[in-house]
């Protein structure tokens, strides 16, 4: 688990479509969105929600994935994080600073993104079959 660069937040903020409000979900324009799950994933994702994550990106040969907090001030401070895939655990994201806000987990080359908002609700862009992988764990209804 490692800090990442501020450059790396702007390359994915510039995905975002023409218009973009911070109330607005942070997912990128050019991605699919395929829904959300009401799954009470704040202020950490649980565990099945992540290991389900984990086992996705194994099948899909991606070894780390990148964590931006989307609620932070970002002058007082810069946390993103690049996870490796055995970090995707609640123990790795509770040692985080800032773990409690909102986040976005995304692929390195963001061709995927899930965004975990301030009410646990899970919203899944740019492939599907992670939207089925996250919701083959989630007991509660869709949202």
């Amino acid at each position: 688990m490692q800090v990442i660069d501020e450059s790396v937040w702007s390359r994915y903020r510039s995905l975002f479509p023409a218009g973009f409000r911070r109330s607005d979900l942070p997912l990128p324009g050019n991605l699919e969105y395929f829904g959300a799950l009401q799954c009470t994933a704040h202020p950490v994702p649980p565990a099945a929600l992540l290991e389900a994550l984990a086992a996705w990106l194994a099948d899909r040969g991606e070894d780390e994935v990148y964590m931006f907090l989307t609620e932070i001030d970002r002058t007082i401070t810069e946390k993103d994080y690049a996870l490796g895939r055995a970090e995707l655990t609640p123990t790795s994201f509770k040692g985080l600073q800032g773990y409690f806000y909102a986040k976005v987990l995304t692929a390195k080359d963001f061709s995927w993104a899930l965004f975990v908002d301030a009410d646990g609700v899970v919203h899944v862009a740019g492939e599907k079959s992670l939207y089925e992988a996250i919701a083959s764990v989630t007991p509660q209804e869709q949202a």
